[in-house]
């Protein structure tokens, strides 16, 4: 499941920057320049979050929580821009969906480490890699295909939908790692 949710969530996560400036530049009344300076905020989120993270490693989060809620974030988040129509809107959501993936990026090895051994985890963290790429090569041209024949939103909706499906995937590993943790405090 793992491994699906890596797939769908690199869709999102790449076809997201493949389709996004150049909606909102047509759809959204922005200039190129406006649009790329939404992708800079979308970086300076991620960084801020990362470095967050690093900080506050030591609280011991569940890493399954976290990454189930950042991967959820980052779909919903893909789903509500296709519906952005002023450079505000825009600009808040693409901090928002950065400081998202910042979380599912800095929290994805910490993750992938306490679904197995430490013997196990380059070949668990190899294989999340090739699963990614196969999103990356299989969805994104999907996704842009959807966008050329059906519009451009049609094609962000999807991508975003590829993150709540990623979700979906996850989701038995979280009610795994409830189910767990409550029973070391009976």
């Amino acid at each position: 499941m793992f491994l699906i949710c890596g797939m769908f969530w690199c869709a999102t996560d790449a076809g997201f920057f493949v389709l996004i400036n150049d909606y909102i530049v047509y759809n959204a009344g922005l200039t190129e320049y406006e649009a790329a300076f939404g992708i800079t905020l979308l970086g300076i989120g991620n960084i801020v979050v990362c470095v967050c993270l690093v900080v506050t490693g030591s609280l011991k989060f569940n890493r399954f929580i976290l990454y189930f809620c950042s991967i959820g974030l980052t779909g919903i988040l893909t789903v509500i821009t296709a519906f952005t129509s002023n450079k505000t809107m825009y600009y808040i959501l693409t901090t928002l969906w950065g400081m998202a993936n910042g979380v599912a990026v800095a929290s994805i090895l910490g993750f992938a480490s306490d679904l197995c051994t430490a013997e196990q985890l380059p070949m668990l963290f190899g294989m999340e890699c090739f699963f990614e790429g196969i999103g990356g090569i299989a969805l994104v041209p999907l996704s842009a295909y959807i966008s050329q024949t059906a519009g451009e939103k049609f094609g962000i909706i999807f991508i975003g939908c590829c993150g709540i499906v990623a979700t979906f995937a996850i989701f038995p590993i979280i009610v795994k790692s409830v189910k767990k943790q409550q029973e070391l405090h009976i």
